[in-house]
């Protein structure tokens, strides 16, 4: 049937982004225990969500592949947070 093969489908392609939600869960959850190091690391939800789909929209660009997309979530994350961090840390 073709709900069927519609659901599989959808089930498949889910998976193959599964990575991605999980490296940007991680992220997003480390991004905010910086702040018990100093209240000078905090990232507010809205500025976190900004980076990401920065980084969504820039990425849909290219050919959007799960790899890509965690990679370039990464680098985005990565340059915003150290930008701001002290050397003592």
């Amino acid at each position: 049937m073709a709900c069927e093969e519609t659901e599989k489908e959808i089930t498949k392609k889910r998976e193959a982004y599964r990575s991605f939600a999980t490296r940007a869960t991680l992220l997003f959850f480390t991004t905010m225990k910086l702040q018990h190091l100093s209240p000078m690391y905090f990232h507010s939800l809205e500025n976190i969500q900004t980076i990401f789909t920065t980084c969504i929209e820039k990425t849909i660009q290219t050919t959007l592949t799960p790899a890509i997309l965690t990679d370039a979530l990464t680098k985005a994350v990565f340059r915003t947070v150290s930008a701001g961090l002290f050397p003592v840390h």
